[in-house]
This record gives structure tokens, C-alpha cells and sequence, in this order.
């Protein structure tokens, strides 16, 4: 996989035996290391979706975590853009 590289993936969220680094384990036996900036100690041993970037061979620098089956959430620039739209909607524009 190259570097660099989009991903959207599945899987289940694991604590290191570090305590503070998480592991992203799928189907199949694959495993992402996790570079996440936020809390997200609700989320162990869950299923999770995970968007980010490819950082390593093995890392991904997470941009959104979500427990799989929530909806996506929405980053601070996609709430603006539908802050406007509705907006501009009960304006009638």
C-alpha cells in the first residue's frame, strides 16, 4: 500500500499492552496501528469504522472513528457547509 493513501476500514478497536496506543483488528487477521488525537476509550473492543491516512506501512493517522453502525460524523468544515445550506434554504435562496 503506498504511502500517503486514503482508507475507510472496519474492524475492532483494540488497546496496546502500552495502554495509550490503539490497534484497529479486521477480518482476516490484518491489524492497523492507530495514530488517534482524540479520547476514544468508549470505543474499545467495539466494531468501528476508521477513516485516515496512511502514515507507515501498518499506521494510519486516523481522521474519524465511529462506532460501525452510527452515522459518519461530520467534520467541523461539513457542519458549517450545512449550517449554510439550511440556512440559505429558510432564506429561500
Amino acid at each position: 500500500m503506498t504511502l500517503g493513501t486514503h482508507h475507510h476500514v472496519t474492524g475492532t478497536l483494540r488497546r496496546t499492552r502500552f495502554n495509550y496506543l490503539y490497534i484497529l483488528e479486521m477480518k482476516g487477521g490484518h491489524r492497523w496501528r492507530l495514530d488517534i488525537l482524540q479520547d476514544v476509550t468508549d470505543l474499545v473492543g467495539k466494531r468501528v469504522e476508521v477513516e485516515g491516512q496512511q502514515s507507515d506501512y501498518d499506521m494510519l493517522d486516523v481522521h474519524k472513528i465511529w462506532q460501525q453502525g452510527d452515522p459518519r460524523p461530520l467534520s467541523p468544515w461539513e457542519q458549517l457547509e450545512t449550517a449554510i445550506r439550511t440556512l440559505r434554504r429558510r432564506e429561500g435562496l
